[in-house]
């Protein structure tokens, strides 16, 4: 035990800088009622892109909780990852100004995680632009053959 010529035992342990920080961050939070405005803000997303699932095939699923979502897409309502029309979806979004991840085991779930500082307003914005873009790309695709 005494092989070791460090003076200290804990690597975490007594760093008031990062303290400070974890402070400011929760002051912040709490301050402006953050975790209530991801629960509305939550609430708005969840339910608009549920709708939005009513109207678009692409999308399969929608689930979450509060600011962290996912919107997973298949091809014309069937259960068939829609990988490629994904990373359209996302470029068209990037271009117009919404920035959303991917994930999913084959790459198909658009994740919709925005800050807790996102607005309704910001939000309703959001779901305008995922709504013009599911429409552009579902303009795009290529008929499905009837079995």
């Amino acid at each position: 035990m005494n092989c070791l010529t460090a003076n200290s035992i804990s690597t975490a342990g007594g760093n008031p800088i990062a303290m400070a920080a974890g402070n400011a961050a929760l002051d912040f939070i709490e301050s402006r009622d953050l975790q209530a405005n991801a629960a509305d803000v939550g609430h708005l997303l969840s339910t608009g892109l549920q709708e939005l699932a009513t109207r678009h095939t692409l999308i399969g699923d929608v689930r979450g909780a509060g600011l962290m979502l996912g919107v997973e897409l298949v091809e014309n309502g069937t259960k068939k990852t829609a990988v490629a029309a994904t990373n359209t979806i996302l470029t068209q979004c990037r271009e117009r100004g919404l920035l959303i991840g991917k994930g999913g085991l084959s790459g198909n779930v658009l994740r919709v995680t925005p800050p807790m500082t996102v607005t309704i307003e910001e939000a309703k914005q959001a779901l305008g632009i995922l709504d013009d873009v599911l429409a552009y790309v579902a303009s795009r695709a290529e008929p499905q053959p009837i079995h």
